[in-house]
Order: structure tokens, then C-alpha cells, then sequence
């Protein structure tokens, strides 16, 4: 009768370490999963920026050349365009000094 009220026992014991086990793991894995997706969004961020700023170079280039050769016609219409770019590198620039990462990979 002890023997079978010991495995009563560690029935019980398993089953709590289980439940417990559980909650941590549904607590944890939605935290690793955030961190990872805010991870990728970042370096998203990063390669657009890095994307936008060689477009930039370019078309500084364009109206530098422009301006260069006194075409000042063409050098002005670049410069919508060149404005709209800093504008979305000023965008990208202000989400990621918003968050400060803890990544370490």
C-alpha cells in the first residue's frame, strides 16, 4: 500500500512540475519571440536607411554635377526628390533612436 500511495505522490509532483513548467514556458517564449521580431525590424530599418543614403549620394551627385555645369533647371528638379529621401532617412533615423536595443547577438 506505501508503494502505490509513493507513486500517488510522484504522480502528483510530476503533474505540478508540469503545470509550472508550462506557465514558464508560455511566459518566456512570447518574450524570445518579441525580442527576435523587434531584432529584424531593426536591422530592416538599418538596411533601408543604408539603401536611401547610397540614393541620396547618387542623386547629390546629379545636382552637384548640375549645379557644376550651370544647369541649375536640372539641379532643381533633382532637389524634390533629394528632400524627400532626407526626409525618410530623418524617419528611420528617429525610429531607431526611439529604441534602444538589447541585442547582443
Amino acid at each position: 500500500m506505501e508503494a502505490n500511495w509513493a507513486w500517488y505522490q510522484l504522480i502528483i509532483v510530476l503533474f505540478i512540475a508540469a503545470i509550472i513548467i508550462w506557465r514558464i514556458v508560455l511566459f518566456i517564449f512570447p518574450k524570445i519571440k518579441e525580442m527576435y521580431e523587434e531584432k529584424a525590424r531593426l536591422e530592416n530599418l538599418n538596411r533601408e536607411k543604408e539603401r536611401l543614403l547610397g540614393k541620396r549620394n547618387e542623386i547629390q551627385y546629379h545636382v552637384d554635377w548640375a549645379t557644376y555645369n550651370n544647369d541649375l533647371s536640372k539641379a532643381q528638379s533633382l532637389t524634390p526628390s533629394l528632400e524627400k529621401i532626407m526626409n525618410k532617412i530623418s524617419e528611420i533615423d528617429a525610429s531607431l533612436s526611439g529604441k534602444k536595443s538589447n541585442f547582443y547577438v
